[in-house]
């Protein structure tokens, strides 16, 4: 070829490099420019945040492919070949910068290295583009459990990680009850993820949603509560390999016919296998296991249950005293149609407490100890001794009081009036705690709040299920302006938008529910705001 034509080939080559470069660059702007979106209101919201990061990774990602496509093709166009391996190699390390999350997922958390995991998440990328900071301290909760070798020192580094993040999303509640599983209290890691539900969509990365599901269904296998564990499964879009497998497991334990074929093939599907035999194993076993029919001595309790509380011998005849206390302890044991039982009793103890024949033998009874009280003082301590422990019997039984009289001098109303007392003092009480929590606020952390938080809706509920209405309307107008107070202050104080958009949510519902409709408007306010 004489010069001419190289000059030509030459000539050529830059020009379709030239064009792929353009090309490259045409590529590049279109994946950095922001798109348009109606819903986007605030620049500085999570969602914004979020779609900015995801366009930042698929430039960068477009970039470096394009730019090895345009490498390859020159080097390849000047007759040269040696340099493609090294720039593919840098391209795949370059992929793994950008994308950290498979390199962690296949060699960081089967290996047991929660700082590694840590460091390689901290750069972003799926699935954290909602919650980077708090998916890199999953990632490492994630490797500390799979850890041979457990180090406290390993949690608490990565829970001041956690502590120090500037929002806690929903990658970072799911850390922080792993962390908490990790340490030995469960309860509190399933109430943690559990929350989840409280949070905006937006703000939990879809694989932290998966993670806290898988969760809660092996620890509700873990403690036998398989209607649980089926519940949990139902909640689920599409469930993991291994939640499917212990729901079918669950299942067959609860009296479902499922043969073992299906059984073992769903098992042969799931990952980690040697962690399910055990309950492949028990759910095998189970079907074999014919009910026994005849009754044990252990479900004597349960046919007690199921007796009418008025064909009972301890309510008909002899004495009044005796009678009453027959029947306080039939309450104290039984579960049978509790409304009735409860009234009962009261118009029991109202008989005998009111009676000649019980008052006369307090009083002869006083007399002869020679005690200095006056017998009408002993009745009247006795009385309220009785309405306390009836109030004891209710909390631990669970039983509303709705549809029982609050007249508080009768037993049952003085009962009724004690039980909704002491309800409303522990949501007092944990309402307190959050003030506390928000008057030192130098030292609280965000996870801090958000568990004292939970803590009082648990008390709330609680509460209102015993209660009824009537201490729902009281428990939430005094729990309201406390609440209200820690939602600003998350919002203001700690940017906590996501975790005080929560606390407004559960606000407005439940001033609809109490109707309370000027603070109503107030949180519908709020929880218009963007996130």
């Amino acid at each position: 070829m004489g010069p001419g034509g190289a000059r030509d080939g030459l000539v050529g080559t830059v020009t379709a490099a030239l064009l792929l470069l353009l090309g490259v660059l045409g590529c590049l702007s279109i994946a950095l420019s922001p798109l348009p979106s109606s819903e986007i209101v605030n620049p500085e919201s999570s969602r914004a945040q979020a779609m900015k990061r995801a366009e930042a990774r698929l430039g960068v990602t477009i970039g470096v492919m394009a730019s090895l496509s345009f490498a390859t093709l020159f080097t390849w166009s000047l007759g040269s070949t040696w340099p493609v391996w090294p720039m593919m190699g840098l391209a795949a390390l370059i992929t793994l910068a950008i994308h950290p999350w498979i390199f962690v997922k296949r060699l960081c958390i089967p290996l047991g290295l929660p700082r590694l995991a840590w460091a390689l998440s901290r750069l972003g990328g799926h699935p954290w583009t909602r919650d980077p900071q708090g998916g890199a301290v999953l990632a490492g909760a994630l490797a500390a459990l799979r850890a041979r070798v457990r180090e406290p020192g390993e949690d608490l580094w990565l829970r001041t990680k956690l502590d120090a993040s500037i929002r806690l999303r929903g990658a970072g509640l799911v850390a922080a009850g792993l962390l908490a599983a990790n340490a030995g209290n469960r309860v509190r890691a399933r109430r943690l993820l559990l929350s989840l539900d409280q949070l905006d969509p937006d703000l939990c990365p879809p694989v932290a949603l998966q993670i806290a599901a898988d969760w809660l269904v092996a620890d509700a296998a873990v403690r036998g509560a398989w209607t649980e564990v089926a519940q949990h499964v139902e909640t689920l879009a599409v469930p993991s390999r291994s939640a499917h497998f212990i729901a079918l497991a669950a299942r067959r334990l609860t009296g479902e016919s499922i043969g073992n074929r299906r059984l073992l093939g769903t098992w042969l599907k799931t990952p980690r296998r040697l962690q399910t035999l055990g309950l492949l194993r028990l759910a095998m076993a189970g079907s074999t296991q014919a009910p026994n029919a005849a009754v044990q001595p252990e479900a004597l309790g349960d046919l007690l249950d199921e007796v009418d509380v008025g064909d009972l011998a301890a309510n008909d005849g002899g004495d009044p005293a005796r009678t009453a206390l027959s029947l306080h302890l039939e309450t104290a044991t039984s579960t049978a149609e509790p409304t009735r039982q409860i009234n009962r009793l009261g118009e029991v103890w109202e008989q005998t407490l009111g009676g000649f024949p019980f008052r006369g033998k307090v009083r002869r009874r006083t007399l002869e100890i020679g005690c200095g009280i006056s017998p009408e003082l002993v009745l009247a301590e006795f009385r309220r001794d009785v309405a306390d422990d009836l109030a004891d019997i209710m909390l631990e039984a669970g039983i509303s009081t709705d549809g029982l009289p609050t007249h508080e001098r009768r037993v049952v109303g003085r009962a009724v009036l004690t039980v909704r007392a002491r309800l409303l003092h522990r949501v007092q009480h944990a309402i307190g705690e959050t003030r506390q929590l928000r008057i030192s606020a130098n030292s609280t952390t965000a996870i801090d709040m958000w568990w004292a938080w939970l803590e009082v809706g648990r008390r709330y509920a609680d509460a209102i299920e015993v209660g009824g209405l009537p201490l729902r309307i009281v428990a939430y107008r005094q729990l309201e302006p406390e609440m209200r107070g820690v939602a600003a202050w998350l919002w203001n104080n700690l940017s906590e938008r996501g975790l005080a958009n929560a606390v407004s949510s559960w606000l407005m519902l439940e001033a609809e529910r109490v109707d309370d409709q000027a603070s109503a408007a107030y949180h519908r306010h709020n929880v218009a705001l963007v996130i």
